[in-house]
């Protein structure tokens, strides 16, 4: 049997919020959402941010489009750097006590070229 101190701050959370919750109360789904910015407009590689404004959710899912591994972590924030222009689908999943809900955004890049 494993300790509670070794289970994930996540697990743990999780966890806590069922063992606290009254008989009428009822785990919130998640709803995802994310804004992004490029650091570096006309640009490549493009620096990109990328701000989860989702709420009920505990973990985040990032899967950027280019190839690249798709990123699960905690933070609300994360950059990107995309190498070569393109259209990209970012596929975002916030999750949550009760599901996992999945987001995608499209959005192009173009280096700015000087004649």
């Amino acid at each position: 049997m494993r300790r509670l101190h070794s289970l994930s701050p996540i697990v743990f959370h999780l966890a806590f919020s069922f063992l606290n919750c009254s008989k009428d109360c009822t785990p919130q789904l998640p709803k995802a959402n994310f804004t992004y910015k490029v650091t570096s407009p006309g640009q490549i590689p493009a620096h990109v941010n990328f701000i989860s404004s989702s709420s009920n959710a505990y973990v985040y899912s990032w899967m950027f489009g280019d190839g690249s591994v798709e990123i699960e972590t905690t933070k609300t924030q994360i950059s990107h750097i995309f190498g070569s222009e393109g259209t990209y689908k970012v596929m975002f999943v916030a999750m949550g006590e009760v599901a996992e809900i999945l987001y995608t955004k499209m959005f192009q890049l173009q280096k700015i070229r000087v004649a």
